[in-house]
């Protein structure tokens, strides 16, 4: 199911107008606090070769995704995606606001020249630099905004509204930040003959109470750079 972040809370409305403009603003305060912080660790930690990621800490991985999981579909370009984001923005004041961004992610893998790794997405927080841009009034586009209740649709006028999408797509080169941990192997291919031990795989997971940046900013911070 789509995850959807709210940047005005609506469901206020019941409350007493004080409390409800307090609390609306402590939360854009507190995700705009999240993001920031969660862009910094990204961009400060350097991504490693998958061989070379060791368990029990922060680990940044730069490579090309490959499916885990059954591929979702874009909902206004219809685009085959391991994750898409879509970003509504409001024009208020001679300012862009961001109204609502809907989200959803499979678990998928990165896979570089040493190896692969399953990126096993709890809280995802997508730093996406490439977004593609729709005009409001084209069908796919409207009919997405009717959906989420933000445009009645063509017989009313519309509104001052930019809607970008995301998409992370299987062979997108991707980097991902999240805390390591490994797992059996479930890849025939990773069994040899002989081997005793078991196996395993390197997994990237939301930190307890955290989340884990996923990013097509691929070459900040990328393994050798």
């Amino acid at each position: 199911m789509p995850m959807i972040r709210y940047s005005r809370v609506i469901e206020l409305l019941l409350l007493p107008a004080g409390v409800a403009a307090w609390v609306a603003v402590s939360v854009s305060r507190r995700l705009l606090s999240d993001g920031v912080r969660v862009r910094r660790r990204f961009h400060r930690t350097r991504a490693v070769a998958i061989a070379e990621a060791q368990p029990g800490g922060w680990v940044k991985l730069a490579g090309h995704l490959a499916a885990e999981d059954q591929l979702l579909d874009a909902p206004i370009s219809g685009r085959r995606c391991a994750a898409y984001e879509v970003a509504v923005e409001a024009l208020e004041r001679n300012v862009w606001k961001e109204l609502r961004t809907v989200t959803a992610v499979r678990d998928f893998r990165i896979e570089d020249p040493s190896g692969q790794a399953l990126v096993r997405v709890g809280a995802p927080w997508f730093l996406f630099a490439d977004k593609q841009r729709f005009d409001p009034r084209e069908p796919a586009v409207a009919a997405f905004l009717r959906d989420q209740m933000l445009w009645a649709g063509p017989a009313k006028r519309p509104p001052q509204l930019r809607v970008n999408e995301s998409v992370l797509m299987p062979g997108h080169l991707v980097a991902a930040l999240g805390w390591a941990t490994q797992e059996p192997d479930p890849d025939p291919q990773g069994w040899k003959v002989g081997y005793r031990e078991v196996p395993m795989r390197l997994v990237l997971v939301a930190p307890q109470g955290g989340a884990i940046a996923i990013s097509d900013e691929r070459m900040v911070g990328s393994p050798g750079r």
